[in-house]
């Protein structure tokens, strides 16, 4: 019985999602307020690929909504995605992650 649960417990912990298992490169920067602070896990493909095409259809089509923070905040998402895949490459060095933590430490909250 004890292993069953053993068992169920690995299940449960390997379907969690990436972002609960995975730890931050760069120190969290308390100075940024906690509803304003952008989390490292945000930094990824898919919002930096939705911040792609928001940007373009902006440039494309002039009727596009857009909001003043809208750019900064699309930029954001593109840059921070750029370094964090840098800092995270297999053969990432130690200036890669330096210039992540930079990033996440001076850029890495929302526009409201």
């Amino acid at each position: 019985m004890k292993n069953l649960y053993f068992v169920l417990g690995l299940l449960f912990f390997s379907v969690l999602p990436n972002s609960l298992h995975a730890k931050n490169i760069c120190p969290v920067n308390e100075n940024i307020a906690e509803d304003m602070r952008i989390d490292e896990s945000e930094f990824n493909e898919e919002k930096a690929k939705a911040s792609l095409a928001y940007l373009t259809k902006l440039v494309n089509d002039p009727k596009t909504p857009r909001a003043w923070f809208s750019i900064p905040n699309s930029t954001k998402f593109i840059e921070g995605f750029v370094l964090k895949r840098a800092a995270t490459a297999p053969n990432a060095n130690q200036f890669a992650r330096e210039e992540f933590c930079k990033f996440m430490e001076k850029q890495a909250w929302y526009y409201d």
